[in-house]
């Protein structure tokens, strides 16, 4: 049965449905979302088929899950993702990753679905979150830091995207 988490901007589904993956595919194909991102799997041009793919990968191994991801909803239309991944159930830790769409930046999307998801967290027993924001990303570390989540660390030139190193800011948080 889905999961669906409803915020006071946004509503958070982890029925990654076929019918998501246009709105998911032309949000993400975007250059200045996907310069953001520190992340080697993210790829652009973003197609339907990189969102088709997206949404099929497996999240469980053995009937255990490893990883749980949620299309932001934004007055009921695709604005982004957001999940879990790298889940330790022997350390109740997980990464967060999570990207929105540009025309959703500076609107409170992205920080009232993180806030939806450390209490899904919360609820299903982890303990402890982290993730990595690109040193170019204060919008990011700002949406971090009002959910919570600490500066733990920075990566010193720990990311090349084409022609430049950037350094990551370690963030994480311990859910009570």
């Amino acid at each position: 049965m889905p999961v669906r988490l409803s915020g006071k901007i946004v509503e958070l589904t982890d029925d990654l449905s076929a019918s998501y993956a246009a709105d998911i595919s032309a949000l993400a194909n975007d250059r200045q979302v996907r310069d953001m991102l520190a992340s080697d799997t993210f790829p652009h041009p973003f197609t339907m088929e990189d969102a088709l793919a997206f949404f099929d990968r497996n999240r469980v191994i053995d009937g255990e899950m490893f990883a749980q991801d949620f299309i932001i909803l934004c007055d009921g239309a695709p604005a982004g993702i957001i999940g879990i991944s790298n889940v330790s159930w022997k350390h109740r830790s997980a990464h967060v990753g999570y990207w929105v769409g540009r025309k959703y930046w500076n609107r409170g999307v992205a920080s009232d679905a993180l806030g939806l998801l450390v209490q899904h967290c919360s609820a299903i027993g982890l303990h402890r979150l982290y993730t990595k924001v690109l040193d170019h990303n204060p919008a990011s570390a700002k949406v971090l830091t009002k959910n919570g989540f600490h500066l733990e660390g920075i990566q010193k030139d720990s990311y090349n995207s084409g022609d430049r190193y950037h350094s990551m800011l370690l963030f994480g948080k311990i859910l009570q």
